[in-house]
């Protein structure tokens, strides 16, 4: 059979596809993890040339109708095409189906299904949506459709969400948040994280020894946050993600996991892949290998490797890449399908170093073992995706080398996806909020000095992500190099055992030996549980009645 052109000349030569290339939807040319236009131009001239030379088409792909490449691809294996990567194809064409049905309006394959591009389908999981970036959609596998067969209308391209321009004003929200009643006033105390007025950003800090409520507090505020979703600035949603190193988020505790409608995740098979590329806005040479060694770096630091450790471990992960097709030097190469850990480990063990008696093979069999991170490439999705209301990962129980890897390698992720995302929006003095990382005993990680989250802390507002740490003594949070004292604005002391002058200063930036900090130092060790010392901002600390979980978790409505 021969496929004519839609405008009815045959011709041998293969036309430029620049022209069609140009008029695919922004919102595909502009997504950030995979670059479609290089994708289809590549895929598509190959295919088409594959094509002329077998003698099924006496023209260029880009000439055809919607209906006569989904007939094309049932005589052409996408693996036949010599330096092109299947699924690659397969999606490129999928692309431009997409882009036929956009432009042409000519391409019946869609009358029987409407794709929403921002519905994902994560594994073993229900669905979730997002509005960070759309996902391309697959098109269906529908019958051959007859040349004599009547094209019903076609439906119209699926809508991204709009975002309001300045033709359409809408007036910004802000999240209030009750901490709890003032014992001074009895007037509730109210934290506002989309204000930039009461904070310049909503890194927190809530400290308190075993058994004063502390973790009431934690919970209260992440279920208000969940609630008053709505509320956010443009009604934005929240991704809440939280580290459990004691199991109170888990699903030990039904009534927090119902209240917040958590999806708890076990460190087995954690769907999401920590040597996944994430391409930033801004162009960043040689990606791979700065993933490979961040990926490095976090292993090492966690199992104390040492330098030539650490160079065979780095030069495994580079050659995961390499068999992967992903070329450091070759940003074209970047959206192919990323290696595992899996990967790493077999090339480990297939030079035979597995057999040595030394901290990289026994870290690297720890791993393996475990079987921390999902292998398969295609049930993994990105982190940021699979943020989408409150997630816990459970690593109560754990060694703590595993607990350290885990929240050390998320945050990795955490942190070049945020960076990629770009900047919240803003109007005014509020600014949209975007993710929260909540850290539960916080101290059983700041005090190993990992980079990500001192940066995280530093940058986060810039991004609409805020932080809580909580922890059980104010000494915590200055470890050296990384004080992360001074990345928090809002404080939330309980009754803290051995508290000291200092510690009162460290916090609320009292004077030494004044009458202020004696006051205050007094005050936190009088504390009774469910209640705390509040300073949000540059506001003074108020003494509150803290509004603890279970008032809340018996309520039907938002507090």
């Amino acid at each position: 059979m021969r496929y004519s052109h839609r405008n009815g000349a045959g011709s041998s030569a293969f036309p430029k596809p620049v022209n069609h290339i140009n008029r695919f939807p922004a919102w595909m040319v502009k997504r950030s993890d995979v670059d479609v236009t290089a994708a289809c131009m590549t895929c598509l001239t190959a295919m088409a040339e594959f094509c002329l030379r077998r003698g099924l088409v006496d023209g260029s792909m880009f000439t055809l109708s919607g209906a006569e490449v989904q007939r094309l691809l049932r005589r052409v294996n996408p693996s036949d095409i010599r330096g092109v990567d299947p699924s690659a194809a397969e999606r490129a064409v999928r692309h431009y189906l997409w882009y036929l049905h956009e432009v042409e309006g000519d391409c019946s394959i869609w009358e029987s299904t409407q794709v929403q591009p921002e519905e994902i389908v994560l594994p073993d999981g229900p669905v979730f949506r997002t509005a960070e970036i759309p996902e391309v959609p697959d098109v269906p596998d529908l019958p051959e459709i007859s040349q004599d067969q009547e094209v019903p209308e076609t439906r119209k391209a699926p809508k991204t969400e709009q975002i309001p321009t300045a033709e359409e004003p809408f007036e910004p929200r802000c999240m209030e948040i009750v901490l709890g009643i003032g014992t001074e006033d009895g007037q509730p105390v109210l934290w506002r994280p989309n204000d930039t007025d009461q904070l310049f950003h909503t890194n927190t800090g809530v400290i308190g020894t075993m058994g004063t409520g502390k973790t009431q507090l934690t919970k209260s505020l992440i279920t208000q946050l969940y609630r008053q979703q709505d509320k956010n600035f443009d009604g934005h949603p929240l991704g809440i993600l939280i580290f459990d190193y004691k199991g109170d988020y888990n699903e030990s505790k039904p009534d927090f996991v119902r209240a917040v409608n958590a999806r708890v995740l076990k460190p087995y098979h954690l769907p999401f892949n920590p040597l996944a590329l994430t391409i930033p806005k801004v162009f960043h040479p040689l990606l791979p290998t700065h993933t490979a060694n961040a990926f490095k770096d976090t292993i090492s630091k966690v199992y104390h490797l040492g330098p030539k450790q650490q160079n065979t471990l780095f030069r495994c992960i580079m050659k995961a890449y390499e068999q992967k097709g992903i070329l450091s030097g070759n940003p074209a190469t970047w959206n192919r399908t990323p290696p595992t850990f899996d990967t790493v480990y077999s090339l480990y063990c297939r030079e035979g170093m597995d057999s040595r008696m030394d901290s990289l093979a026994a870290a690297m069999q720890k791993l393996a073992m475990f079987e921390i991170f999902e292998g398969r490439p295609e049930k993994t999705v990105s982190l940021f995706r699979l943020l989408n209301g409150v997630v816990v990962i459970d690593i109560s129980g754990y060694d703590p080398d595993i607990q350290s890897l885990i929240v050390a390698i998320t945050l990795d992720l955490f942190y070049a996806q945020m960076q990629a995302s770009g900047s919240s929006r803003m109007q005014g003095k509020y600014r949209q909020l975007r993710q929260f990382i909540l850290v539960d005993e916080a101290d059983n990680f700041m005090s190993e000095g990992f980079p990500s989250l001192r940066k995280i802390l530093k940058e986060g507002r810039e991004f609409g992500v805020g932080t809580i740490l909580s922890t059980q003594f104010l000494k915590h949070f200055g470890t050296g190099d990384d004080d992360y004292s001074k990345y928090i604005l809002t404080w939330a002391v309980h009754h803290v055992a051995d508290l000291r002058t200092g510690d009162v200063d460290f916090v609320f930036h009292t004077e030494p030996r004044s009458a202020e900090e004696q006051r205050l130092f007094l005050a936190i060790k009088q504390l009774e549980k469910h209640h705390s010392m509040i300073q949000i901002g540059n506001a003074p600390p108020r003494q509150i009645k803290n509004r603890a979980f279970w008032e809340l978790s018996g309520q039907d409505g938002a507090p």
